[in-house]
């Protein structure tokens, strides 16, 4: 039966196991589902948050794979699809940046023809939800990304006016960073990339200098703040290389994998900040928003009730298809089986009985099964709410065919009544 199931390890409810699943790349993730024969899912990875999304039936949490991860089934998968894409669960609260990545990975999951009706369905909804929270609310007002916030740490903590900055990155988070720091009167800025064309391209379009990692010695000697903003699972910048300098030095690290290797007992010359310690600026920058927050979680209530509505009807519809194409199978074995039996001289009426019983054994399995399940259920209001409806359209049947008989009879009563033309007086 189509229903969304999540599977997610993130910053706030399993950071070690988030930190250790990170490190997997996106052709690990599509290898484990192609290996349990998962179709249709969305893979959305970012430095905050890894979520697996599928209406695969399987169990993929009993997986080694998927261990230590947070699980989330139905509504509640749906529900929590929205809080993201309305920034309701991210890091910084209202940010922007995830409908941006959420968008991207149900992207590629239909660029890859892994994204169904269903989950299509869903995760449009869930865009759509996130545009209208930052629409109807002031959530994302003011200064919401983690580039934004972190500057302003960096400049209270270190100062940038008249400081050489290296930005090692060329993502969106690294072009992010650059212009917030931009704006604070730095003597120089470069952007520093693995790929040279890919830096080159950054610092052309914001007018910066450019550099090479492969040169990350003369990076780190040649400037006084140094931040690292990839999405590489390695360590970029190790603790001995931090202990050769000698000049201060201000070490920032917005990646998840983190970039650079802190040591636990720093130089006096050297800080080295990571998304840790932004952490208290996130709490009071999330308190400051509790009203417009409480304003997003009621949009959220409204969508949920009318688009849970319009998912039990694709549900509904879904299954009943199912159990008219089943009934159609059903038919078509019945009338071969008729077929058969007549001509190996079986008399019609002994067939035709045999047929009709056999119809309705059938049918009405997948029904009767559903309805023995439904006794063993402790949802006694659930319970009760189908056997009355059930009884309701049986008993509306049973009218409309007994009316139909009555119907039939009378008009043949009327048709015997009727002197035939040939007849003589």
């Amino acid at each position: 039966m189509l229903t969304l199931k999540m599977i997610s390890w993130d910053f706030k409810n399993t950071p070690k196991a988030f930190e250790r699943m990170i490190l997997q790349g996106m052709e690990f993730w599509e290898d484990a589902f192609q290996r349990y024969n998962i179709k249709n899912y969305v893979i959305l990875s970012t430095c905050n948050r890894l979520e697996l999304y599928t209406t695969s039936d399987s169990e993929l949490w009993s997986y080694e794979e998927f261990s230590d991860s947070t699980v989330l089934t139905g509504m509640d998968a749906v529900k929590h699809l929205m809080r993201v894409a309305s920034g309701l669960e991210s890091m910084s609260v209202g940010e922007n940046d995830i409908l941006r990545q959420l968008k991207e990975a149900y992207d590629y999951s239909l660029k890859k023809r892994r994204a169904d009706k269903y989950i299509s369905l869903i995760f449009r909804k869930a865009l759509s939800v996130g545009k209208k929270v930052r629409e109807k609310t002031e959530i994302s007002h003011g200064k919401v990304s983690i580039p934004a916030l972190t500057t302003d740490i960096v400049e209270k903590e270190f100062g940038v006016s008249g400081r050489n900055v290296a930005i090692i990155g060329t993502g969106k988070m690294a072009v992010d960073m650059i212009k917030y720091i931009s704006k604070l009167d730095p003597r120089k800025v470069t952007v520093i990339g693995r790929n040279i064309d890919h830096a080159s391209n950054v610092a052309e379009g914001l007018a910066i200098s450019y550099g090479d990692l492969s040169e990350i010695d003369n990076v780190i000697s040649g400037n006084d703040i140094i931040v690292t903003a990839t999405s590489s699972r390695m360590i970029l910048i190790t603790q001995e290389m931090m202990r050769n300098t000698t000049t201060p030095k201000y070490f920032l690290d917005i990646s998840n994998p983190k970039n650079i290797d802190c040591p636990e007992d720093c130089p006096e010359n050297i800080t080295v900040k990571n998304l840790a310690d932004v952490q208290p600026v996130l709490e009071n920058n999330r308190k400051s928003k509790e009203k417009e927050i409480n304003r997003a979680e009621d949009i959220l209530t409204q969508e949920m009730q009318v688009f849970g509505l319009k998912l039990r009807e694709l549900k509904a519809e879904s299954i009943i298809s199912e159990f008219y194409k089943f009934s159609g199978k059903v038919k078509e074995d019945e009338i071969k089986e008729l077929k058969r039996v007549l001509n190996n001289g079986v008399d019609i009426d002994s067939a035709l009985e045999a047929m009709t019983n056999s119809l309705i054994n059938k049918i009405l399995s997948p029904p009767t099964f559903a309805l023995k399940k439904l006794v063993k259920s402790e949802n006694e209001e659930i319970f009760n709410s189908v056997i009355e409806n059930y009884k309701k359209a049986l008993n509306s049947r049973l009218r409309t065919s007994s009316q139909k008989s009555a119907d039939r009879q009378e008009s043949q009563n009327q048709q015997d009544q009727i002197p035939q033309l040939d007849q003589k007086p």
